[in-house]
């Protein structure tokens, strides 16, 4: 085998390794996590018989993982990624722990039970943004689809494993699911500590600024990356949307199984539908994703939709209902797949974490705030007039994306594979972006990696010429154009901005 071709085959194998191993932590985490957010409320219900209490609990839980997604995304661009998921692990399952030993000793104070729930919400905010940060940086561009949609099922089948299993947990002893969380955090941890931690590191950025203003300046930075992004904006704008929208059919879809006097579980398999067909979508939707562009992802999503919303609110029997509200998830897997991977290729490093926090706060933000308004919007209209209005929300929002369609990107970071010439050099943790001015290593023959300023380029007999290929402007040589047809030649890009930018002046792949 050629030295190259051995190089590669041993980078594609410590990558699969490091993404193994950060995925599976993360399973385990957010199976233990879910299992212990179930059991916090039954056991505030126990100690006082207060759904007030109860319900103080949840929501000491549910605040941090809404609230801190913003500081979270600021911290996970300033510091080392691993050692914020590391600390986050190894907290949540002392606390976890320490919790478990309280209650066998007898102690049952309402103010423990919501700090505990309090502190792990705020350790889950900070190690999620953190890690979806991470995966952008581990996993080669080429194959980020594939590992957002897996991503995607991991927490699909959490959260429908978890519930149960803390409901399980708690009949068996009701301190067994806090001893079961902080077993999977410190598992997550062990597996995090094997992280090479080169993969996950950000060098050579402005993260040593201190000060508010420093703070208020990087999250302003983030947040407009985030909006002068054509796609990112749209699509968060739907999510964010139809996350509000949903509240209210999930509060209907309660409401019209008692109407019908359907059984409990009759009702609670409804609930449980889009998770499962969330999990099956995750199977078609890198495929999907490849083959017709985030652009056609999104639209069809929103026309899709609609159209299965209409079907809940003109039929009258529960299995229709079941399969609509499963497809509802079927497709919004590819709504996720399609955002999460777009960010991961197009966002920088250094900004990704800002992104994404941004990101998770305002599509997340959005559940709690539709569930309070649901109510007061079912109990305005009807079942009927809300339906009429969810469907009339889902299709506007469909034909203003059709119409702004052609202003979208059609392609995504997948579709670059095929442009870069045998011998590419890839550099998923970002260790050589212009910022660091490290130059990279070379290689036999032509390469590139992702640098707009062009310097990654392999010794060559001749003067490197730029070429812009969709996204990113590198140079190679000008015997290597043939292998990249229908790329135009252009002035090499004058500053960063404008080569995460592309999108913003209409310019496509071909």
């Amino acid at each position: 085998m050629p030295p190259g071709d051995s190089s590669r085959a041993v980078n594609r194998t410590r990558w699969r390794r490091d993404f193994l191993l950060l995925w599976g932590g993360s399973s385990v985490s957010l199976l233990g996590s879910t299992s212990a957010s179930v059991a916090g409320p039954l056991i505030a219900l126990s100690m006082t018989r207060s759904p007030v209490a109860a319900g103080w609990v949840a929501a000491a839980g549910m605040l941090p993982n809404l609230l801190l997604h913003l500081p979270a995304g600021v911290l996970a661009d300033r510091l080392d990624r691993r050692r914020i998921m590391l600390v986050s692990q190894l907290l949540r399952g002392t606390v976890a722990a320490t919790l478990t030993v309280l209650l066998l000793v007898g102690e049952r104070s309402m103010s423990l039970l919501a700090c505990a729930a309090a502190v792990s919400g705020t350790c889950v905010a900070f190690y999620s943004v953190a890690e979806i940060s991470a995966v952008a940086q581990i996993v080669p561009r080429e194959r980020l689809a594939e590992a957002m949609a897996t991503n995607e099922a991991r927490s699909h089948v959490a959260l429908l494993l978890g519930s149960p299993l803390g409901g399980l947990l708690y009949s068996v002893g009701r301190t067994i699911p806090f001893l079961f969380d902080a077993v999977c955090s410190f598992v997550s941890a062990g597996a995090l500590g094997c992280i090479r931690t080169d993969r996950i590191r950000i060098v050579g950025v402005a993260a040593r600024r201190r000060g508010v203003r420093a703070l208020v300046r990087d999250l302003t930075e983030g947040l407009s990356r985030l909006w002068t992004d054509i796609f990112l904006r749209t699509a968060l704008s739907v999510c964010t949307i139809t996350n509000f929208a949903f509240q209210a059919v999930i509060l209907l879809l309660v409401i019209l199984g008692r109407e019908h006097g359907l059984p409990s579980i009759m009702i609670g398999a409804m609930l449980a539908a889009p998770g499962l067909g969330g999990i099956l979508g995750t199977v078609f939707a890198p495929k999907v994703l490849r083959k017709r562009g985030p652009a056609v992802v999104i639209v069809a999503c929103a026309w899709v939709w609609t159209g299965l919303i209409a079907v809940i609110a003109a039929s009258s029997h529960p299995w229709v209902w079941l399969f609509a509200w499963g497809g509802v998830g079927f497709m919004g897997a590819h709504m996720n797949v399609a955002l999460d991977t777009y960010q991961a290729s197009r966002i920088p490093p250094r900004l990704l974490g800002r992104v994404a926090g941004a990101n998770r706060f305002l599509s997340l933000g959005a559940v709690p705030l539709g569930t309070l308004c649901g109510g007061y919007v079912i109990a305005t209209l009807g079942t009927e007039g809300t339906l009429i209005g969810v469907v009339g929300v889902l299709g506007m929002i469909a034909v203003i994306l059709t119409v702004r369609r052609p202003s979208l990107p059609t392609r995504t970071a997948d579709h670059l594979a095929i442009l870069d010439p045998p011998g590419t050099l890839h550099d998923p943790a970002g260790a050589y972006a212009p910022e660091t001015g490290q130059e990279p290593p070379t290689t036999q023959g032509p390469a590139h990696i992702d640098d707009p300023a062009g310097a990654g380029s392999g010794p060559v007999a001749t003067e490197p010429e730029p070429v812009t290929s969709g996204q990113f402007t590198r140079r190679v040589p000008s015997r290597t154009l043939f292998a990249a047809p229908n790329v135009s030649a252009s002035p090499p890009a004058r500053d960063q901005s404008a080569c995460y930018s592309l999108t913003e002046r209409g310019r496509k792949l071909p």
